[in-house]
């Protein structure tokens, strides 16, 4: 395929559109002094901005002529730059525009905003176990991160509701997601984006349109979903659930409709967009009679130790699928098999307790979140990031 044909998507609203409609913003000082900036009302529209001033961004070169390094020539400074921006939204793409988008989806109360949170400080901390540098793709990113969850974990308290997006059909200005970048041994760089959507959307079909370009563009899947939904686990552990919530084949339902409606394809296809069924909260169970003898989940993973192993992976997945059937969960995991290609079942513990009533946070000490996005990334062949570094 021509270069300039090749098929780019924006992390940021979704938008797909082929590599010569990428617009630029120039970065250079002259377009960047006060009088010189002008009002972008797309960009604010999308990035949910209302402060007149910060409409006000350097110039866009709609036409660009870039050059074989990445440049495009400012039609009013006549300086170069390289900030390349999406023709949509005019939001930032990141410079490798090779970008991996993972759906994390579940319902009300599965903790995707923790998970999203503890798995991104996992990374932080020991992706350098495999010779890899994480770092966040723009300082808005950074900014996201440390306001909705680092600042939140230094002071032991809740991360807020993750906001609808109300009767605005534009998710990103209702919660930007996260973009990271995770680079390799050979500087080969992979731009994540994390989009963690209110947990509303996925109960209703008449509301997952807000979520369905999100979804159905996505490489990979983590569908987070809270044990002590299951009647079974609540029971026994002498929880009182909610009455009416959906179901977890509700879930699975919808998000199967939301791929087969968006990409065209039968309702009867088998989605191949591996999906990863994460389990959050796992220590209320590994804390119970639930949790089985010998149980591998309650280990704490090695995977960051001795690189990814798809033992362990098959290991847990395998204990966890024989839970679910104990637990009258059959129906459920033959449908997710049914819908979807690739499925591995995961437990984790996204703090590694409850949170109190107070809204105090005990000191985060996760467990396990992040098997599934290593295993993830080996579904996606990715093993060049997950390699184990030589001793």
């Amino acid at each position: 395929m021509l270069e300039f044909l090749k098929t780019v998507i924006c992390p940021y609203c979704f938008h797909k559109f082929t590599k010569n409609k990428i617009m630029y913003r120039c970065n250079q000082n002259e377009c960047k002094k006060s009088d010189k900036l002008e009002v972008d009302t797309i960009y604010a529209e999308y990035h949910n901005i209302l402060s007149e001033s910060e409409k006000r961004l350097p110039h866009i070169i709609v036409k660009p002529k870039p050059n074989r390094e990445g440049f495009a020539k400012c039609d009013k400074c006549q300086q170069y730059t390289n900030m390349m921006i999406c023709p949509k939204c005019h939001s930032t793409l990141p410079s490798t525009l090779d970008t991996m988008i993972v759906s994390v989806i579940g319902a009300p109360g599965a903790g995707k905003s923790y998970y999203i949170g503890a798995l991104l400080k996992q990374l932080h901390t020991n992706i350098n176990a495999y010779q890899c540098a994480f770092k966040f793709t723009t300082q808005e990113a950074a900014g996201i991160y440390n306001t909705r969850f680092e600042s939140k974990f230094e002071k032991h308290t809740a991360i807020d509701k993750t906001n609808p997006p109300g009767e605005n059909v534009n998710i990103v200005g209702a919660n930007l997601p996260i973009l990271c970048d995770i680079v390799d041994r050979k500087n080969n760089a992979v731009t994540f984006t994390f989009f963690d959507a209110a947990g509303e959307n996925f109960n209703d079909m008449s509301v997952m349109a807000y979520v369905a370009p999100y979804i159905s563009h996505s490489a990979a899947m983590i569908l987070l979903l809270d044990p002590t939904e299951i009647p079974f686990v609540s029971h026994n552990l002498g929880i009182e659930n909610e009455q009416g919530r959906c179901t977890y084949e509700d879930i699975l339902n919808n998000i199967a409709d939301v791929v087969h409606n968006q990409t065209l394809t039968k309702a009867e296809s088998v989605i191949d967009i591996p999906l990863a069924i994460g389990f959050s909260k796992w220590d209320l169970i590994e804390n119970s009679s639930l949790c089985p003898d010998g149980s591998c989940v309650v280990r704490q993973s090695t995977h960051f130790v001795n690189g990814f192993s798809q033992a362990d992976a098959d290991n847990v997945s395998n204990e966890i699928e024989g839970l679910l059937a104990a637990w009258h969960q059959e129906n459920f995991i033959s449908l997710a098999r049914r819908k979807f290609k690739n499925v591995k079942f995961f437990g984790f513990s996204a703090i590694g307790a409850n949170v109190e009533n107070s809204g105090w946070v005990p000191s985060i000490t996760p467990k396990r979140v992040e098997d599934p996005f290593l295993w993830l990334l080996n579904k996606k062949k990715m093993n060049t990031l997950i390699k184990k570094a030589p001793n």
